[in-house]
C-alpha cells in the first residue's frame, strides 16, 4: 500500500500491554500529521500480514524481548521493508545488559559492579560475591529482559535466593553464535559467487520455554548438487599447480539460481517433515522463518 506507516504494537512479550498504549498513541500522532496508519499487533501471523500490506516504513513501538532486542529487526530487514530506531546489532546489544556493559568497559564508562548467574549456578553465588568484592544490598535482573520486569532488591542472602528461585525459573539462557568467514575464498569479479558470501556472524539467544520448548530439530546433509558450490581446485584431488592459481581455481563457484532454490526448498521441506512428524498443523504456528520463496 504506498506511503502506508504500519505501526507494531503488543506482541508476545512481558511488555504487550505497555506497548499498546505507546503505539495507539504514536499512531495517533502520525494520523494528525496526515500518514496513511495500519495498527499491526506482532503475534499471530503478523508477518504474513506485513507482507500483504507491503508498508513504506514500520514504526516499531514494541517493548521488551523480540520487540527491542533484534529480532523484529532482523525480520524486518530479511523482508526488506525499512523502520524505526536502532537496527539488528544495535537492538540486540543494548538489550543484553552483559553486553552493554562490556562495550561501556571497552569505552572507559564506569559501570556498577556486577557478574552472571546462569539457571542452578546459585552454587557460585558467594564466591562471585568475594571476588568482586560486592556486598548487600545488591539488585538481581534477567539479563535481556525490558523495563523493570523481573527486577529484585535483595538486602541479604535470604532474599537473594528467593527472588533468585523465581527468576531463575523462569530465565534462563545461552547465546548460539555462527561465525563464516569467506572473504579470504572469494574471487570478487566473480558477481554470481561473491555477491552472495562475505564474512559475518549471527546469534540467538535460546532459552527455556513454560510450555512446549525444542519439539524436535532435523539435520541432514546433501552432496547431490556438489556440482553447482564447489572450489574447483585445493585439497589431494587437485593439488595447487600455477596453472589452478592463475585460473583462479582456488575460489569458490557456485550457480547462484540452483543453489538459492536448493537451500529455500531444502529447508522447507524439512519444515513440512518436522510438523507432519509432531502433528503440528500450520494454524499452530506462530512464525516460520525462512519463507518459501520458490513455487513449485
Amino acid at each position: 500500500m504506498k506511503n502506508l506507516i504500519v505501526v507494531l504494537m503488543g506482541g508476545i512479550s512481558g511488555e504487550r500491554d505497555i506497548s499498546f498504549l505507546s503505539g495507539k498513541a504514536c499512531s495517533k500522532v502520525l494520523k494528525k500529521k496526515g500518514h496513511k496508519v495500519i495498527e499491526l499487533d506482532a503475534s499471530g501471523f503478523f508477518i504474513k500480514e506485513l507482507i500483504r500490506l507491503k508498508p513504506k516504513i514500520v514504526f516499531n513501538a514494541l517493548h521488551g524481548k523480540y520487540g527491542e532486542d533484534g529480532f523484529i529487526q532482523s525480520v524486518l530487514e530479511a523482508l526488506k521493508i525499512p523502520y524505526t530506531h536502532s537496527g539488528v546489532i544495535a537492538s540486540n546489544i543494548a538489550m543484553n545488559k552483559h553486553l552493554s556493559k562490556l562495550v561501556f568497559e571497552k569505552n572507559s564508562i564506569k559501570v556498577p559492579k556486577y557478574f552472571l548467574l546462569g539457571k542452578n549456578m546459585h552454587i557460585d553465588f558467594d564466591k562471585k560475591m568475594k571476588k568482586n568484592k560486592i556486598k548487600f544490598p545488591i539488585v538481581i535482573k534477567p539479563v535481556n529482559e525490558g523495563s523493570s520486569l523481573g527486577v529484585y532488591i535483595c538486602k541479604n542472602k535470604l532474599e537473594f535466593y528467593k527472588n533468585y528461585k523465581k527468576v531463575s525459573k523462569k530465565y534462563n539462557k545461552i547465546i548460539v553464535v555462527g561465525v563464516d568467514k569467506m572473504s579470504s575464498i572469494l574471487d570478487y569479479q566473480d558477481r554470481n559467487t561473491c555477491v552472495l558470501f562475505g564474512d559475518g556472524a549471527g546469534a540467538v539467544l535460546c532459552e527455556p520455554s513454560l510450555d512446549y520448548g525444542v519439539i524436535d530439530c532435523k539435520l541432514g546433509v546433501d552432496g547431490s548438487g556438489a556440482k553447482y558450490l564447489n572450489m574447483p581446485a585445493g585439497g589431494s584431488l587437485n593439488p595447487a599447480t600455477e596453472e589452478t592459481v592463475s585460473k583462479k581455481m582456488h575460489y569458490v563457484k557456485q550457480n547462484g539460481a540452483t543453489v538459492f532454490k536448493s537451500a529455500i526448498n531444502g529447508m522447507y521441506d524439512i519444515t513440512q517433515k518436522i510438523m507432519i512428524k509432531n502433528n503440528i498443523s500450520n494454524e499452530n504456528l506462530s512464525y516460520l522463518y525462512p519463507i518459501k520463496l520458490i513455487k513449485e
